[in-house]
């Protein structure tokens, strides 16, 4: 009796793992995917700097990005949100479409929007809930509040271009990245 308690337990238990391994296991594979942890980089602001009057000659103001990432979203999914997107920004869902797969190969977090309206800002807020993979990013960016004073002795920051990038690489930048240009 012990014998057959212990198969039984044997093969209840291996029935166990064909059904989680076997039969769900493509549920699983997709629970464990969205699991990832996905990191955004928040740029820190830059310092405001002084005239010998104590009066700013560069601050910093704040700059909305919209980003999108693809990873994990289903096809059906992603079009929706582009779909949404397109209607909220304003924007052909080409466009999007075009920006999502000229930047897919370097990351799966697409800048979709920069310096988008108070009301766009609130329509994405109030309808998060059908946007996964769409976050609001408030950057800092660079103000010269006496109309440009100094601007070209403290230069200025930008994206990294292409060539950029094929020459600094290999110090860990990628797309998107913002260096120093003057």
């Amino acid at each position: 009796q012990l014998v057959f308690i212990f198969s039984l337990c044997v093969v209840f238990l291996f029935l166990r793992l064909f059904v989680l391994q076997i039969v769900k296991g493509s549920y699983y594979v997709r629970v464990s995917e969205s699991n990832r942890t996905q990191l955004f980089f928040q740029r820190a602001p830059r310092g405001i700097i002084f005239d010998s009057k104590s009066r700013p000659v560069v601050d910093n103001i704040p700059k909305i990005t919209i980003l999108l990432s693809t990873l994990n979203l289903e096809k059906d999914v992603l079009e929706d949100v582009i779909t949404r997107l397109g209607k909220i920004l304003k924007k052909d869902p080409a466009e999007i479409w075009n920006q999502i797969s000229r930047r897919t190969r370097e990351s799966a977090v697409n800048k979709i929007a920069e310096d988008i309206s108070r009301d766009q800002l609130l329509k994405l807020e109030e309808n998060n809930i059908h946007l996964p993979g769409v976050s609001i990013n408030f950057e800092p960016r660079r103000r010269y509040p006496q109309n440009g004073l100094a601007a070209h002795l403290l230069g200025y920051l930008g994206e990294i271009s292409r060539v950029e990038l094929r020459d600094r690489i290999a110090d860990g930048y990628k797309m998107g990245d913002i260096v120093g240009k003057q």
